[in-house]
């Protein structure tokens, strides 16, 4: 959480941080990438697979807002952090075989992450289903947060949330 948070502060510009920014190397990413939007160079510094990021919720106090990696398969974050570090938690990551990139940005872009029970990563999502006892949940969380905003490296996008898929993938908890 601590990790996420730092990263949050970093790419949006604000509270504090303890996220080393080395400028030398900042520079260097804007002279290879110059289409890369300003708030996506201190990441890439901490690692080039970063394609995206994704916020859902009020602009100040968002519940998902995360970082979105892209690797060379669909395994690797499933088990490692944005740092690259394993982690059981992993990261929100794209689809591999649909490229993000300066010159090319596919029509759809898939994005998996893990439903943790800490609340992390794609935990929070559940409160669009009726399913819950209590809370704001169902129709009435999705009329307060009906969009998504998924910003690749090269441009910024609001999305309407249309419909949503719960699914297991663990083969003792049943269908």
């Amino acid at each position: 959480t601590k990790d996420n948070n730092d990263l949050s502060n970093l790419y949006h510009g604000t509270g504090s941080t303890t996220v080393e920014i080395d400028t030398t190397k900042r520079e260097e990413l804007q002279r290879e990438h110059p289409q890369v939007m300003d708030e996506f160079l201190p990441l890439l510094e901490i690692n080039e697979d970063v394609v995206g990021w994704i916020t859902i919720g009020d602009e100040d106090d968002p519940f998902i807002d995360y970082v979105v990696m892209q690797g060379d398969d669909n395994s690797y974050y499933l088990n490692h952090n944005y740092k690259g570090d394993p982690s059981v938690s992993g990261a929100i990551f794209a689809d591999y075989r649909e490229p993000i990139t300066a010159d090319s940005q596919p029509a759809n872009i898939v994005l998996y992450g893990h439903n943790m029970s800490s609340g992390e990563y794609f935990a929070r999502l559940t409160r669009y289903f009726n399913y819950r006892p209590s809370g704001n949940t169902g129709m009435e969380f999705y009329k307060k947060h009906p969009t998504l905003t998924f910003s690749t490296l090269y441009e910024k996008s609001t999305y309407k949330i249309f419909a949503g898929v719960l699914m297991n993938v663990r083969k003792k908890d049943g269908e």
